[in-house]
């Protein structure tokens, strides 16, 4: 994706705000960023915002971005796997790290068009510290796809992730049930995020004043029709130039609060 396509997008007085966003994701941070991204409730659109953030950090960074799959299949062939470009899901993963390379962890690792490699871990949450930590030094960001979650099953999210993205839809009770998961995520002392996703293609009245006045950073993203329709697995380039800039957003604003957060904590 170039600052272009992304430029195409704003309105003038945003040009300098995309500009920034954009050094933001090419710059490197000392450690390692672990982004776990969580749903208020089935179907709002968790796999799109991680599998569309991972790949975007994939094409802004380079090589050194993972995508994880830990919410299960979906839809069909619609996991954040197939959202991150990777055409075939790979076999779900069991082995010890090959080697103490990058190179060497690379090699084992499927890798999508986007550049981001992917790994399926299926719904196996104690698989997470057996099969991912041990690759995860390895990358620069990791992006964890953990699906719906309640308040109640948010323990293996906050102990794998230095930045959680809480993605919700434009609807009031949503939106205070993402303001309740941020909440239990902050107390944690894991940085939170809010997505508040467009799954109809329209705004409802008064939803833009209450994201200005929810307590944790907000990112705005976009609905994009043709991402409905079956067919093969495409890179963040190929998204209309309203996705690309939302993306842009909220993949600088998880990166950046989670290189502030410091590494996730640590064992299982």
């Amino acid at each position: 994706m170039s600052v272009a396509n992304v430029l195409r997008a704003a309105a003038p007085w945003r040009v300098r705000e995309l500009t920034r966003l954009d050094a933001d994701l090419g710059r490197r941070h000392a450690l390692s960023t672990r982004v776990g991204v969580v749903g208020v409730a089935p179907g709002v659109g968790t796999s799109t915002v991680a599998g569309t953030m991972g790949a975007l950090l994939a094409e802004r960074r380079g090589d050194r971005v993972l995508a994880v799959n830990a919410a299960g299949p979906g839809g069909p062939g619609r996991s954040l796997l197939w959202h991150a470009g990777l055409e075939d899901a790979p076999a779900s993963m069991h082995a010890p790290v090959p080697g103490e390379r990058f190179e060497q962890v690379a090699a084992e690792l499927p890798r999508a068009r986007s550049g981001a490699y992917g790994i399926e871990l299926g719904t196996d949450e104690r698989a997470w510290w057996t099969v991912v930590a041990p690759r995860a030094r390895f990358f620069d960001v990791v992006v964890c796809d953990w699906g719906a979650r309640s308040l109640g099953t948010l323990g293996p999210v906050a102990a794998s992730s230095s930045v959680v993205c809480v993605v919700a839809p434009q609807q009031i009770g949503a939106l205070q049930l993402a303001v309740n998961l941020a909440g239990a995520l902050d107390a944690a002392g894991v940085a939170p995020v809010v997505c508040v996703t467009d799954l109809e293609g329209r705004t409802p009245g008064g939803i833009a004043q209450i994201c200005d006045l929810l307590p944790y950073p907000v990112a705005r993203f976009s609905h994009e029709r043709g991402r409905r329709r079956p067919g093969r697995a495409v890179t963040v380039s190929a998204h209309l130039s309203a996705m690309r800039a939302a993306a842009a957003v909220l993949a600088a604003a998880t990166t950046t609060q989670g290189a502030a957060q410091g590494p996730a904590g640590g064992t299982a």
